[in-house]
This record gives structure tokens, sequence and C-alpha cells, in this order.
């Protein structure tokens, strides 16, 4: 069916002739997704009129588009874009089109987009399985929230975010946590990185400091960059941050705000030893600075209960909550939250109205009555048991190759180091050439010391899919190859 409304501009200034300069309109078009292969092209007589130009000239257009293959004719039916259209760009037609990306200076520190092709194997970040979502009960929650009171929700509403949501939310910690705050201390937000950003430009005026643990989370670090402010990394060992790190500059270099992964570390997945929780406490209080606990793999321990976390022992209420769905449930499910002092969540919804407006009311309601309703505790029993095995079976793998060193922590990511240097580069740009991608320990340290190390983010992967990796690591490893 020919498009009932195309509009097609012509760029002033061209110096090839007319029909040349049509062509190449259609042509950058066709680029663009505006024409998709197989559809047809708009009528001579139609296009002729909205370009103000001879029809004679749009049928030379067309013709020349055949014949560089870019559309082909079919009898009695008109003139239809190729299945396949040539990859480079014909020298003669109109040298403005197609546009270059402009050359634009960013003010921020961004990072490639992840590879999203099929085929990919990506093992980078450690994110859920979407398959193991219980896709039923979530359509039916969100179906019921959608017709709930005939559409209410999808009006706006309550800048804290849905009621039922969050008071699912504050139970919910409450239980299980041990974090008591009500739901009047609850804030939705669309996911982690936008809850820290949030808290970063509410608590960091200028001048002031956030820390965070080195190596940390890349996306998390960007998130703080991304509000204008420094981000001083402190170094992790096998207790997690090291406090002498801190000690020896608090007083000095005003940090208004300290970014924790207490429970798994990220990315080496160490637990934050109870001596420091304590007295990250006691600082905080003393130099006025707020913590921000991330837990968002909380659920996925190892062995028995977790230790509480930070804000369940927290009589000051210096600690902030951040949690997140997206690395609970799956990766495309933006909703987290952030648990604290009902005064202050109200004077961050209001500066979430301003950066955000509303979040996904319908969504947020539909995930609360999984809360309620006990089918999100069952996912996560099913959930933590697929992932210890696939845990398991990984760290038996790793046990046969040479040199590796790493440990039984839980979350949903291997931290794996080896000692010397033995030229990980090469091996991880192999890996990549077939598809695989892997995050090395460099990714996570600006000062690029990790040089040895790699985080396994095996979470969203099955574990034929994990063979499949482990396989090409081994088989294109430079032990292999006599290497150390």
């Amino acid at each position: 069916m020919r498009p009932t409304e195309f509009v097609l501009h012509l760029p002033e200034g061209g110096t090839s002739p007319i029909y040349l300069c049509v062509a190449a309109a259609l042509g950058r078009a066709i680029k663009a997704g505006a024409l998709a292969p197989g559809d047809p092209l708009p009528g001579t007589r139609a296009l002729a009129d909205q370009l103000g130009v001879n029809r004679k000239t749009v049928i030379a257009a067309f013709e020349e588009l055949e014949i560089e293959g870019w559309v082909e004719s079919r009898a009695s039916s008109g003139t239809f874009v190729a299945a396949l259209v040539p990859a480079s760009w014909p020298g003669h037609w109109d040298p403005n089109l197609p546009h270059e990306s402009p050359d634009f200076e960013l003010m921020t520190q961004l990072t490639p987009l992840s590879e999203t092709a099929q085929g990919v194997m990506d093992f980078r970040d450690g994110l859920p399985d979407p398959r193991l979502l219980p896709v039923d009960a979530l359509a039916q929650a969100y179906h019921r929230a959608l017709r709930r009171r005939e559409g209410a929700l999808m009006h706006v509403g309550e800048i804290q975010g849905e009621a039922g949501y969050r008071r699912a939310i504050s139970s919910w910690l409450g239980e299980r946590r041990g974090i008591l705050l009500g739901p009047e201390g609850i804030l939705s937000t669309g996911g982690s990185t936008q809850g820290l950003e949030l808290l970063v430009r509410a608590f960091v005026k200028d001048g002031g400091v956030v820390a965070m643990e080195r190596p940390g989370s890349p996306a998390m670090r960007e998130a703080i960059l991304r509000t204008g402010v420094e981000v001083l990394g402190l170094p992790v060992d096998s207790g997690g941050l090291v406090l002498e790190s801190l000690e020896s500059i608090l007083g000095r270099v005003p940090i208004r705000l300290l970014y924790l992964t207490p429970h798994h570390q990220f990315p080496t997945g160490v637990t934050l030893a109870p001596e420091r929780r304590v007295q990250l406490m006691d600082w905080a209080a003393q130099h006025r600075f707020v913590v921000v606990e991330d837990d968002g793999d909380f659920e996925f321990h190892v062995g028995a209960r977790p230790p509480l976390p930070m804000a369940a022992q927290d009589p000051k209420g210096r600690v902030i909550t951040l949690g997140s769905f997206s690395r609970l449930l799956a990766p495309g499910l933006r909703l987290g939250f952030i648990a604290a002092q009902p005064a202050l969540v109200e004077k961050l919804a209001r500066l979430r109205q301003r950066l955000d407006l509303y979040g996904d009311r319908v969504m947020e309601r539909a995930v609360g009555d999984l809360l309620r309703g006990g089918e999100l505790p069952r996912f996560i029993r099913k959930a933590r048991l697929a992932y210890q095995a696939r845990r398991e079976h990984i760290l038996e793998r790793l046990s046969a190759w040479p040199g590796a060193r790493f440990d039984r922590h839980g979350g949903l990511g291997i931290w794996i180091q080896w000692d010397g240097d033995w030229g990980m580069g090469p091996w991880l740009k192999a890996c990549a050439a077939r598809s695989l991608r892997l995050s090395p320990g460099t990714a996570y340290d600006p000062s690029g010391t990790l040089v040895n190390a790699l985080r396994l983010g095996f979470g969203g992967h099955s574990k034929v899919e994990i063979d499949q990796a482990l396989d090409l690591m081994e088989q294109l490893a430079p032990w292999r190859r006599g290497g150390g």
C-alpha cells in the first residue's frame, strides 16, 4: 500500500542535477527506515507536486534508484524498495546527502553502547535472567492494574509512587531486611541509576565530592558524573571498603555522599565486614555525609542468611537504601526505589517531580501485587536455586584454569584474578571477535591497575550458554598456547 503522506526534503544549494538530488533524498529516506524494504515508493505525480518539479524529473530519479539497486520495478504494480539495498553511497549523487553525524562535544564520559546484536554472548554485567520471571503472573497483575477503577492509574498521581507499590515495598523491607520505615519512607524511581543520580543532586552541592568503591560500577560512576560533581574512588580488599583510605581524607576532602555495595561488592563480590559497617555509620554521623547502600542483588546470597543491611542497624538515619527490580526480576523492568526517612523522601519526591514527573504507576501496582500475593517470594526462591546451580557449575570449571583465583561469593557475577602480567587484552579481543563480550578489571577501575582481573556475569545465561562461553574462553586462552 502506497504511503498516503510522504514528506521529502531537498536541501538547498545542491550542485547536482535535480533528478539526482531527488534520488539521493529518497535514498536517504530508505537508509533512515522511512521507506522499508518492500515498501512502495510514493506516486510520481504526488511527489512531483510536493517538490514543485516536473513529473519526468521524478521518473528519472526512480530510474536512477533502480540502476543503482535501491529499488525495483514490478509490472502493473509500481516501484518498490529493494529487499537488500547497497551498503555504499553512489559517489555521483548529491554530496550533501547523506548528512554526516555532527561532531558535538559532550560534557560527560560516556561508555560504548552494549552489543545487542543477535548471536552475541554478553557476560559483562551479571543481570538477572528474564526467562525465570513469572511472566503470566506479572501479565495478570498488570492487566488488573490497568483496569483498576476504570484506568485511574493511567492518570497522574502520587509523586512518591503508586501507594500500593510503596506499601508493598515497605512491608517487604521490614519482613526480609529489618528496615522499618513505612510507605511514607519509600520513593519510586526508574531504577537504581536514576535513584543515585537523584540523591547526588539532592545532597552534593558545588565543590562537594562523592566517594565510591574502586573498583566499582561504571554505570553508577557515570550516573554520578552526569550531575557534574567529582568522584573519588576508595580501594577495596577482602573485607570490603578499606576504611583507612576514607579515614585519611575525612575532614580534608568535602565528602557529601558515599555510595556502597556492601552485601556483594560490585564487581568483586566481597561482603563489607561487620566492624567496618559500624565504623562507617559513626563517621557518617560525625562528618555529616550520607551513605547510599545499594544491595540490588541482596536476595541472591550464598549459604546462611545474609547480614542485615546497614540501614537496619542505623539509629541516626544516615544510611539510605537504593533498590532495583531491574536487578532482581529482569533488566528491562526499569523500576526501583529509595528507602529513607519520610521527611527526606518528601523532599526527594519534589526534586524527582522536576526531573521525571511521574513513573509507571501501572507497573508499580503490578509489582506491588506480586509482592503482596507471594508470587515474588516464590520466584526468588526458584531463581536463587537456579543461580546457585549456575555459579557452582562455573566454579567447578574455573578450578581447572591455571593460576586463576576466585571466591565463592554470592550475586550474579564471579570475580577472577590471575597473578603476573600475561596479556589479558589480546585474549579478550579474540573472544570479542567470536561474539563473546567480557569485562576486564580495568573497566571497573579508572586507574587501569586491574590488568589481570575479569568479572564473569553469568546471571542472564543458562548452563548451556555458560558452557559455550567457557569452551570458547578455554579454546582461545593463552595457557592453551603455552602462555602464562
